[in-house]
């Protein structure tokens, strides 16, 4: 039911009621707001937690799209870009590092390392 009503929530662009949301998700959503207001780096943290807390980000979608804008503008990263999965790494750093399976690209990769 709680899912449900934060879904609707969601979908009529309304914040969850606090009753419905548990106390780690009010703190993250919290932390999200005030670095909001804050540098990129602080708002870097918040957002890797709301990502840490189960629920949040359904719970707080308009802050999460206004932050990761931000992010993208500041660290300019292009639109193409997936932010939330470099956020999603738990580090310091916007990084996401992709396994590549193409024998051809890993072959040309190789003949570049080996010159």
């Amino acid at each position: 039911l709680a899912r449900t009503m934060r879904l609707y929530c969601r979908n009529h662009n309304k914040d969850p009621p606090a009753w419905l949301l548990d106390p780690q998700q009010v703190a993250a959503i919290k932390g999200l707001k005030e670095a909001l207001k804050q540098d990129a780096s602080r708002l870097q943290a918040a957002c890797q937690r709301v990502l840490e807390v189960d629920g949040c980000q359904e719970a707080c979608h308009s802050e999460m799209r206004q932050a990761i804008e931000r992010l993208r503008r500041e660290y300019q990263i292009p639109s193409g870009w997936d932010v939330t999965a470099m956020l999603g790494t738990n580090q310091s750093k916007l990084l996401v590092k992709n396994e590549i399976h193409d024998q051809s690209l890993l072959a040309l990769f190789d003949d570049l390392f080996k010159r």
